[in-house]
């Protein structure tokens, strides 16, 4: 009965797992045709900078940098400013507000240029000047202060990135569900009924964990600064086939999943004797589809390091490698 129970729930698991990482290539192909990242990059900058020099932000003036613009093909914004890049484009506005010639600084000239810009808000404008008199003498330390300073930033913007992503895997995963007619109560009595199935998953779900693709389906996130036309175009194509193929993979198990062709769906259930017979079924399903988005948008690592956990106790096989861990955005 134990080894029962432990293949019912590894197939529930492997299942949320293929869907997990479908929902996560959705949502990074919307992130990033709606370009989510450079737009937050983008605000925070104005937000933080909103000094006016003439009829611009000073902002809009980081961003309009050559450093900034050599990051990213013409006419994108960048998604990602390297923090060393972001300290250099900064002291050189600073320095070129004091001194128009195009001159290099050092610790006194920069200084007299901190103490007199008005591209900086006061508090900032302090900030960094302890940062300067902590490290007069080596401007690299100075610089690598400021660029500190930008990266703690950055990864507050990340955490709010990081909640926006929450929300849409989630909104996707409910939506698959109820698409896709991922019942985990029906699956769940599927899988106890039927031992064949069972082994199937759990065979299935071992080879997965051994699987390069699927790991470097775990491994991707977007690192590139910049956005080129091209290489979204053969990005997104490949998520599409990369979804394609997970939905095969489920088709070929032969699970309860989907809807009937040839029935309409209010009439894919039995018939029942009273209307709150009826009632109750539906609430029953969509409790399963709730359950199942719920489970998906948890995301694809979590439930590979769980199923691995599990296929290692039911010992079907040895340790997998473990996926890469995604890089800080």
């Amino acid at each position: 009965m134990f080894l029962q129970i432990l293949d019912l729930v590894i197939g529930l698991i492997f299942i949320y797992f293929i869907l997990s990482i479908a929902a996560s290539s959705i949502m990074e192909t919307i992130s990033r045709t709606q370009n989510v990242r450079a737009k937050s990059l983008q605000k925070w900058l104005t937000d933080s900078f909103n000094e006016k020099v003439g009829d611009k932000k000073v902002g809009e003036l980081i961003h309009e940098h050559s450093l900034i613009k050599k990051l990213t093909t013409s006419g994108r914004i960048p998604s990602y400013i390297p923090p060393d890049i972001f300290s250099r484009v900064l002291l050189d506005l600073i320095h070129s507000q004091e001194d128009k010639e195009i001159k290099s600084y050092d610790a006194k000239t920069l200084k007299k240029s901190l103490e007199s810009t008005t591209l900086l808000p006061e508090d900032m404008k302090r900030s960094f000047l302890q940062y300067l008199s902590e490290n007069e003498k080596d401007l690299d330390a100075f610089r690598a202060s400021i660029s500190g300073w930008f990266d703690d930033s950055m990864s507050r913007i990340g955490g709010k990135f990081k909640k926006y992503t929450q929300k849409i895997i989630l909104g996707v995963s409910l939506v698959l569900a109820g698409v896709l007619n991922i019942d985990t109560f029906q699956l769940a009595e599927f899988l106890y009924e039927n031992p064949q199935a069972r082994e199937s998953l759990v065979e299935a779900s071992r080879q997965a964990l051994q699987d390069s693709v699927y790991q470097k389906s775990l491994a991707r996130i977007p690192t590139d600064s910049g956005y080129d036309v091209a290489v979204e175009i053969a990005r997104i194509k490949t998520q599409v086939n990369e979804i394609d193929s997970l939905q095969r993979s489920l088709i070929d198990l032969k699970l309860p999943i989907g809807w009937p062709v040839k029935k309409a769906v209010l009439t894919s259930l039995p018939s029942f004797s009273t209307f709150w017979d009826f009632v109750g079924a539906w609430l029953k399903k969509i409790g399963g589809w709730l359950i199942t988005g719920f489970a998906v948008s948890l995301g694809a690592p979590f439930w590979f390091e769980t199923l691995n956990k599990l296929v290692n106790l039911r010992g079907a096989g040895s340790n997998p490698s473990v996926p890469p861990k995604p890089a800080k955005s």
